[in-house]
This record gives C-alpha cells, sequence and structure tokens, in this order.
C-alpha cells in the first residue's frame, strides 16, 4: 500500500518536529497538526480516535498510515483500516496479542525504504 498520508502518532510541539523532520526527508515536507486526540470522539485505540484523524487528514482510513511505537496503537489502527508503521526503538518483540503492523523498523532512518 501506497499512502496518500502519512500520520505520526506524536506527543510534541510543531516547533519540537523540525529535527524529526529531517529524518524523515521525502516522506513528509510540511508538518501541520491536523488532529488531536482530545478532540476525537474516543481516546486511542479506540476506533473513532482513528477515524476522526483520517478524516481530519482528509483521507480515508485504507489511504493513510500510522507511524507510532507503541504497539497498542498499532492494534488500534489496524482495526480502523489504517496502514501500519511500527518504529521498534528498543529491538523487542511485538506482541502477538496485537494486530500486526504492514512495515517493522527499527528507526525513523529505515521508513522511506520500508514504504518504497
Amino acid at each position: 500500500m501506497k499512502p496518500t498520508t502519512i500520520a505520526f502518532d506524536v506527543d510534541k510541539t510543531l516547533s519540537d518536529m523540525s529535527p524529526m523532520a529531517e529524518r524523515f526527508a521525502g516522506i513528509q515536507r510540511d508538518w501541520e497538526p491536523e488532529a488531536a486526540v482530545e478532540d476525537a470522539p474516543s481516546w486511542k485505540p479506540g476506533r473513532a480516535a482513528y477515524g476522526y484523524a483520517a478524516k481530519a487528514c482528509g483521507t480515508a482510513p485504507g489511504e493513510s498510515l500510522l507511524v507510532a511505537v507503541h504497539p497498542w496503537n498499532v492494534h488500534g489502527a489496524v482495526g480502523t483500516g489504517l496502514g501500519t508503521a511500527w518504529i521498534n526503538r528498543s529491538g523487542g518483540k511485538y506482541r502477538v496479542y496485537f494486530r500486526a503492523p504492514d512495515h517493522t523498523v527499527s528507526g525513523p532512518d529505515e521508513l522511506t525504504a520500508a514504504l518504497a
């Protein structure tokens, strides 16, 4: 799946995102906050939270990809129909009781190649 929208699950202010944006060169050039879970009809990992985020970004869930570091977050996104990429920062095993991500990378530098 080649997503039209990539959503990063971050809890940083937009000003904190510039170093991360450089690491994701070629994926997304404009960093604009589109949605906040506080405005969604439910909290993650509830389906309504991910549906709300896709709608706020102007895409359908099937055209979107969530990039996250928490397996429970990936699990919720998969259940809503979003594509997913899990950044496995610790090198640990993905728990089998969560729905599996479409892509697993060890860091953001690998994401561009994984989505090619």
